[in-house]
């Protein structure tokens, strides 16, 4: 059957044919995927492992099949996507980098430009080869806007895990605090923290140029969260760790903020149901479900708080994943 190979890469190998020959390049999944840079299962810190990117990169990819009407198969690397093990991706196919890269230098490059052209229904599938290889793709998910969004085709292996995630979450108002890695922020944006804290925060949270994501402070996040009723109960979901942010939080609406560490042990029972012990006691199985939980609860929460910078043209990626494939609400606030 004939068959396309998606691999998604680093904005700066992004589109180049076979840019794992380049001295410098460094693979996705060697920095982004939770099966990496792993310590130890009892580990509390959560890595930002570009996982509502990687989403949107497979929904081109699905996109690509239903707009060749599933005349190839689509394969993507098991490695950038270790997921799976949780997530079910329709008429899609996973296999481990090895197998991937075999055979990989007799695939048709597929330009920047031809991906495009594909994407919006400006080509002939007469002229497409039998074997293609893409790499690059559009930010996103809502630029092509026929058919049935396929990030809301995406389920979880098993109906009841959602029904018993859906019963623990729906008592939260979630809230996405994205301010750690890939944020626009000054020096008086974190001048409140004790001196050792800014040290530690400019030392760990890379910081971007762009004014796309910009620093928000708590208490534009508080502000909109004070205008809930009294009994509101939030989770907060981020990367960033506690001492940023969490004791002041708690201070303005005490016994109302839980993060992840405060639902880990009904999480981890809920989860152990379905798949048994071996998901706490396998350590790269375990780092994953925990780097998962504040996704799994903005699925299936009451309604997400979102903070969107002025700048921001969308909201970000891991938000809008959880959006179109649970069955939160949202209440998105351009700040």
């Amino acid at each position: 059957m004939k068959q396309i190979r998606f691999l998604m890469e680093f904005y700066d190998f992004a589109g180049i044919p076979e840019a794992w020959k380049i001295p410098e390049y460094v693979s996705y999944n060697s920095q982004n995927s939770p099966f990496t840079n792993f310590e130890s299962h009892i580990q509390n810190d959560v890595q930002d492992t570009g996982f509502g990117s990687r989403l949107f990169f497979w929904h081109h990819g699905f996109l690509i099949g239903r707009l060749t009407e599933w005349t190839y198969r689509i394969v993507f690397n098991l490695d950038q996507y270790p997921e799976t093990y949780f997530l079910k991706f329709p008429n899609t196919y996973f296999i481990p980098k090895e197998k991937f890269l075999t055979g990989i230098a007799h695939f048709t490059h597929v330009s920047d430009d031809m991906f495009q052209k594909i994407l919006r229904r400006e080509f002939n599938p007469d002229v497409l080869d039998d074997y293609l290889f893409v790499n690059s793709a559009p930010k996103g998910a809502n630029m092509y806007a026929y058919g049935k969004n396929p990030l809301s085709l995406i389920t979880l292996h098993y109906d009841g895990l959602r029904d018993d995630l859906e019963r623990l979450c729906k008592q939260y108002v979630g809230v996405h605090l994205r301010r750690y890695y890939g944020i626009k922020y000054t020096d008086e944006d974190i001048r409140h923290l004790p001196s050792s804290y800014q040290k530690d925060y400019k030392s760990v949270a890379w910081r971007s140029n762009s004014d796309t994501w910009k620093y928000l402070p708590d208490d534009a996040y508080l502000k909109q969260m004070q205008n809930y009723s009294h009994d509101t109960m939030f989770y907060v979901s981020t990367d960033l760790p506690d001492k940023y942010y969490l004791k002041y939080w708690k201070s303005i609406l005490p016994g109302r903020v839980v993060t992840r560490r405060d639902i880990k042990d009904q999480i981890e029972k809920i989860f152990v149901k379905y798949y048994g012990d071996e998901i706490l006691k396998k350590p790269k199985k375990y780092k994953m479900l925990y780097q998962m939980i504040d996704w799994f609860v903005l699925l299936y929460c009451r309604e997400i708080l979102i903070l969107r910078p002025t700048t921001a043209p969308a909201i970000s990626a891991f938000s809008d994943t959880a959006l179109k494939i649970g069955t939160a609400s949202a209440n998105i606030v351009t700040v």
